[in-house]
């Protein structure tokens, strides 16, 4: 999975990822469910940020579970961005084929 984090605006942003189960758990550092090698969901926890310069974009990679059902331990349902400046979100989550996604636009 990829996700574009842009930051829009004339100042670096303070920005958080948190990649969270069905629950609402944030699975930042917790060990992806079948992947090989072993890796971990990436993330902040608690309220750590990282900062974004204006203008640029955080790129945040990671791979899907890969045995695990779906809604089972440790597999991501959804993911929240959290930032201090207007940013727009981008995603390419890779599963079959083309995946249209609609574009969002940055808040004024």
């Amino acid at each position: 999975a990829d996700l574009y984090i842009f930051n829009g605006s004339a100042t670096s942003a303070n920005v958080a990822v948190h990649i969270l189960d069905k629950n609402g758990n944030n699975l930042a550092g917790v060990t992806i469910p079948g992947s090989n090698p072993a890796s971990t969901y990436p993330g902040q926890t608690g309220s750590a940020t990282v900062p974004v310069a204006a203008t640029n974009t955080l790129i945040v990679r990671w791979v899907f579970p890969q045995d695990s059902p779906e809604g089972g331990p440790n597999v991501s349902a959804s993911v929240r961005v959290v930032s201090d400046q207007p940013i727009a979100v981008g995603s390419d989550f890779q599963w079959s084929g083309f995946t249209p996604l609609p574009c969002s636009l940055l808040p004024k």
